[in-house]
């Protein structure tokens, strides 16, 4: 199964924990087709919402703190559906109000968000929060061989006695990701990569 690394503000992350929240809304989704794998990077933006929006107490019980630029847990993308914009009544979304419910957003924040451009729903199951938080470090993108050229973990070996040199991967395809990704970047599934090692 396909997996990708989702940035989603803590107020969103906050609202998907405790089940409120059914469907990530989006610009972008991955062209792989459904069901693929969602890990949820909990980002560093928004965290001043998320403590207006659950309130201080809850905040601090939580350990939301330790949370912020992490991985905090990982969803089943199991149906993603498109809304567009419709031009009737001054313009908005298409979307059924009791699906709009799901997003824990109104029709201004689609609006906003998406500015009349297709906005996709996510919709999440199979939801794992992780007791402990991951950090981003420990995933790592599947470059295969194509992009070597200039790459940080590009080196040569050079055959015995040989002028002959062979381009090698120091990190054997698996990229390890340092920052995060603007909307989402493929990642290796870590249960998969856990359940060969």
């Amino acid at each position: 199964m396909n997996a990708i690394l989702r940035p989603i503000h803590p107020q969103h992350c906050a609202n998907i924990i405790v089940g409120l929240k059914t469907n990530e809304v989006r610009t972008k989704i991955p062209k792989c087709g459904v069901p693929y794998k969602v890990y949820i990077y909990c980002t560093l933006k928004g965290s001043n919402d998320l403590v207006s929006h659950i309130g201080l107490d809850r905040y601090w019980k939580e350990k939301w703190h330790l949370k912020k630029g992490m991985v905090i847990g990982e969803y089943i993308c199991d149906k993603t559906v498109c809304y567009g914009w419709n031009y009737d009544n001054h313009g908005h979304y298409d979307v059924p109000d009791e699906e709009l419910a799901t997003t824990c957003l109104n029709m201004l924040d689609l609006i906003d968000y998406g500015g009349g451009g297709p906005l996709w729903f996510e919709h999440i199951s199979n939801l794992v929060v992780y007791d402990e938080p991951v950090p981003i470090s420990e995933f790592f993108t599947l470059c295969g061989w194509q992009k070597c050229d200039g790459c940080e973990y590009e080196s040569w070996d050079y055959a015995p006695c040989s002028s002959d040199k062979e381009r090698i991967c120091t990190v054997g395809g698996r990229k390890p990701i340092r920052k995060p990704p603007q909307s989402y970047c493929f990642v290796q599934d870590r249960g998969e990569f856990y359940a060969r090692a």
